[in-house]
């Protein structure tokens, strides 16, 4: 009789066990999907390095706007990518909002794969780094695309800085 009861505490045992390692390898599939998901669904990047030289870059020279990105990059439509604006507000009274315009002139549909904040507010004396997200259209022609990025103060239509990035769409 001992034997059973032993048998029978030796399965329960072993189902309670599974059943613990079955959700344990469940939840672990999920969070290595999410983690993949996040990695694969930005094909470029700007590094946090790249962003804090211009950032510094900007702080100690005259310039007001740059962008932490490759010169030219060699793109496939449909990759999307994340690079970074910078813009410092000189005035270190006043807090100020600063409009964000990028165009291509030779392309101007190529705009709207362009993803970022129009309007930015920058307190006095501040550097703000924005995100530009990039996600050439499936049917982008191939060529070398060249935008320019002009800032200006909200409210003001004098050119406040620029800068320029290029893709090469393969």
């Amino acid at each position: 009789m001992k034997q059973k009861k032993a048998d029978f505490q030796m399965s329960l045992g072993m189902i309670v066990a599974l059943v613990l390692a079955v959700i344990l390898l469940t939840l672990a599939i999920a969070w290595m999907q999410g983690m993949f998901g996040q990695i694969s669904s930005i094909t470029f990047q700007v590094t946090d390095t790249a962003k804090q030289a211009v950032i510094d870059e900007i702080a100690s020279s005259g310039k007001k706007v740059g962008i932490a990105a490759p010169a030219v990059t060699k793109w496939k439509r449909g990759d999307t990518g994340a690079y970074s604006i910078i813009v410092k507000n000189e005035d270190f009274v006043i807090s100020k909002t600063y409009v964000i315009n990028i165009v291509d002139q030779n392309h101007p549909d190529a705009s709207t794969w362009l993803t970022y904040a129009k309007e930015i507010p920058i307190d006095a004396g501040g550097v703000l780094s924005v995100p530009l997200v990039i996600k050439p259209a499936t049917n982008a022609l191939p060529g070398i695309y060249y935008f320019t990025i002009t800032v200006n103060e909200k409210g003001n239509t004098a050119i406040y800085g620029t800068t320029f990035f290029s893709l090469e769409i393969i």
